[in-house]
């Protein structure tokens, strides 16, 4: 497996096709504001843990990055499956660069999608930039 397919698993795992926009777009924030630490024993075929290291930590998604991964879930005759469309829901909503801007409200939802995301077989934590 490589970085981009572990990104692409995760977001395929996590993201369903009958998701409200905003906790698409919740997911996509976490992905963002977070480094991802793999469960020790993955391995990637194009990143190597850092020397004594034992796990690999992938850096946050950009907007472009995980607007584009959404994309994919949908039929590119779903407005859903354009990039397009979840780069401007994404600026317009949730266009944060450090989870802790988020604002309170919202951050309560943040918080319980960025559990979802942690849950996933994948990864071991969550790592807030």
């Amino acid at each position: 497996m490589t970085k981009l397919e572990a990104y692409q698993t995760i977001i395929r795992d996590v993201v369903h096709e009958d998701m409200q926009v905003e906790h698409v777009l919740l997911v996509a924030l976490v992905l963002h504001t977070h480094s991802i630490s793999l469960c020790e024993g993955i391995d990637l075929e194009d990143v190597r843990p850092d020397s004594g290291e034992r796990v690999i930590v992938l850096a946050p998604l950009t907007r472009t990055d995980v607007t584009q991964m959404l994309s994919t879930l949908w039929p590119w005759t779903d407005e859903r499956g354009r990039m397009d469309y979840w780069f401007a829901q994404y600026c317009r909503t949730v266009a944060y660069e450090v989870f802790e801007d988020v604002p309170d409200g919202l951050r309560t939802r943040a918080a319980a999608v960025r559990d979802d995301v942690l849950a996933h077989v994948l990864i071991d934590r969550l790592i807030e930039e």
